[in-house]
């Protein structure tokens, strides 16, 4: 049979097949390998929550040792924790505490400022 020319390249039968059937076996290697990364995936998150509750209780324990702000929780992997939300008291407070020290040093803004004369 003759060759058939696609983009200015001339290809026989056989080497067609050939040049096919390799990308089929690379689709199919590609398949198989994608299930067999979504299976890992689905194993690792079971272990991770049957696991999850021993993390836990192990950071727990190493704050428990080390204080919560100790350096050693990076060892275990733990963060410092964040304070919680302020309550609506402790809000009033600061503000009332702000102005207070404004006023003790004499703190003015901008426009406070420019009200000045003399």
């Amino acid at each position: 049979m003759a060759k058939i020319t696609f983009r200015q390249r001339a290809y026989g039968p056989q080497e067609l097949i050939t040049k096919l059937q390799s990308y089929l076996d690379a689709v199919d290697r590609t398949g198989a390998t994608r299930a067999d990364w979504v299976a890992a995936i689905a194993a690792e998150r079971k272990l991770e929550r049957e696991v999850a509750p021993l993390l836990h209780d192990i950071e727990e324990y190493a704050r428990m040792i080390y204080g919560d702000s100790g350096v050693e929780l990076a060892a275990f992997g733990a963060e410092h924790r964040k304070p919680g939300p302020k309550t609506a008291e402790a809000k009033v407070a600061g503000a009332e505490k702000a102005l207070a020290t404004r006023a003790k040093r004499r703190t003015m803004g901008k426009r406070q400022k420019a009200k000045i004369r003399g």
